[in-house]
């Protein structure tokens, strides 16, 4: 289970060779790997929006889809499709 810690001392509690190593594959010797790879990215309630470098999503209908609703808000904030980037 992904565990939440919101004070910079705990940034060693990352597993940064594994995010670095970006290898997306699940791993059955391994189980946790997913949960370990996810938790750099849980926020808690808000990330400002200028915080944020860019969107990336799984296929090009997904991104289309994105763009569209960013369009509708008058935001702009560049959103790429990159499929080996997610757990299969």
């Amino acid at each position: 289970m992904a565990s939440f810690y919101s004070d910079l001392s705990d940034l060693d509690k990352i597993d940064w060779p594994l995010l670095q190593a970006r290898d997306f594959r699940r791993d059955p010797d391994d189980p946790a790997k997913f949960e370990r790879y996810q938790a750099e990215a849980l926020i808690h309630r808000h990330v400002p929006l200028d915080g944020l470098r860019g969107i990336v999503c799984h296929t090009d209908g997904l991104k289309q889809t994105i763009e569209r609703q960013l369009q509708e808000r008058n935001l702009k904030l560049p959103v790429h499709t990159r499929t080996g980037w997610y757990f299969r």
